[in-house]
């Protein structure tokens, strides 16, 4: 109460009944900013990151990555997660780039990734990289899947031995397979 001039009845009645109602909107900012929070309005949610001092905020998206297969590509944003800053400098990440949240359906990409897992996409890394883990399009389906770089193809594969592999040349560059991003988390 001191530390933010909040009447002190005020601040115990919250603190007592949880009750929006004992704080103004005015107070209620001061003991927000006093703790080192921030107001967040709809105005301020980019599509991409979202700066927030130490974290960033990472849009999750309904489209489904098929770890077998997925018809659910809907790019309409469900939510928005905060990402540690230092976690994604840590695994290469700026925090600020072109980051996307997906859900994972299907068994394909097991043990690695499981079924309904949610994996982090950097869609600034589309040059693919031998061994990765990769969104990927295909026709209309969203994928994640493996990718093995071998002279003049890729192939594509998943990490069950259950399912198998496709190769794309890279000669002959295809319309139907794009790559949307490298996977650089999983949880």
């Amino acid at each position: 109460a001191l530390k933010t001039d909040v009447e002190q009845g005020s601040l115990q009645r919250f603190l007592k009944s949880g009750s929006g109602s004992a704080l103004s909107l005015a107070n209620t900012l001061k003991i927000l900013e006093h703790l080192g929070g921030k107001v967040v309005l709809p105005s301020d949610i980019q599509p991409t990151v979202c700066d927030m001092g130490d974290y960033a905020l990472i849009p999750k998206v309904k489209a489904k990555l098929g770890a077998g297969s997925s018809l659910v590509t809907d790019g309409e944003q469900a939510g928005l997660y905060a990402f540690r800053k230092d976690f994604l400098r840590r695994i290469g990440l700026d925090g600020n780039g072109e980051l996307a949240l997906f859900d994972v359906m299907g068994d394909s990409m097991a043990p690695t990734i499981q079924h309904m897992d949610t994996v982090l996409v950097s869609r600034k890394e589309i040059e693919p990289v031998s061994g990765q883990v990769y969104a990927i399009r295909v026709d209309d389906e969203l994928l994640v899947k493996r990718i093995l770089r071998e002279p003049g193809k890729l192939i594509v594969k998943s990490d069950n031995p259950d399912y198998g592999a496709f190769e794309v040349s890279l000669s002959e560059p295809s319309a139907n397979v794009e790559i949307v991003g490298r996977v650089r988390w999983q949880g």
